[in-house]
């Protein structure tokens, strides 16, 4: 089962809640009616709470094995500044300017355990961040930093998914929110690479010969 079914299957349950609700509350009958109404009041938060859940699911890539998650492309604006052109899967393309000598990018997992795995439902990805960085130790202290943020806007405010079963693992056991990061690459003229993500974490793939010679001539 893909992430996006699984959410339209929690959107389903909200309404089916959503509706017992809204039934158990506006009916005339007197008896149990206190009763009627706190399960009612029950399944309207449920409800609320599902497609909460639904949301912030609808944000996240369904992860299949050896996917490659996006492209990048480097451009020289003068030195120690360029910029970054970021093909992702299933996403609009973004291009912002880094500062420095090196790349990293990181992204966001959500991943499923226990017996919620026999329902077959792939883990997700939502990548978070990509940021630059200086090979002197003296302008990485002092210089200008660039970070900017990859996930999509637009979702409920003030509600993060990833980050609420990251500190809280306690209360949904069956999912797991992990954190992983590609290894700091160098930035070059033209150099292109691939993106993918594996149990070991974010994978960057050189493409071209512009990528491989700046690979092969850093030192860290």
């Amino acid at each position: 089962m893909s992430l996006y079914l699984s959410g339209i299957l929690l959107v389903a349950c909200a309404g089916v809640l959503l509706l017992a609700s809204l039934f158990l509350m506006l009916r005339n009958k007197w008896l149990l009616r206190w009763l009627q109404g706190t399960a009612g009041l029950v399944s309207l938060l449920l409800a609320l709470a599902f497609l909460l859940f639904a949301v912030n699911l609808f944000s996240f890539h369904s992860l299949t094995k050896d996917k490659e998650l996006a492209f990048l492309r480097f451009e020289s604006l003068s030195d120690q500044h360029f910029r970054v052109t970021i093909v992702e899967q299933g996403a609009d393309i973004k291009e912002m300017e880094l500062l420095g000598d090196l790349w990293q990018i990181d992204a966001r997992v959500i991943k499923w355990q226990g017996w919620v795995t026999a329902l077959g439902i792939m883990p997700g990805y939502q990548l978070g961040r990509i940021q630059g960085r200086y090979l002197s130790i003296e302008q990485e202290r002092s210089g200008p930093r660039s970070v900017h943020s990859l996930r999509p806007e637009g979702l409920v405010p003030g509600f993060d998914l990833w980050r609420l079963l990251n500190q809280q693992k306690t209360w949904m056991p069956w999912l797991d929110a992990r954190y992983g990061s590609a290894t700091f690459l160098p930035m070059a003229d033209g150099a292109e690479f691939s993106l993918s993500l594996s149990y070991s974490g974010l994978l960057a793939r050189p493409l071209n010969s512009a990528a491989e010679d700046a690979v092969s001539s850093w030192s860290y």
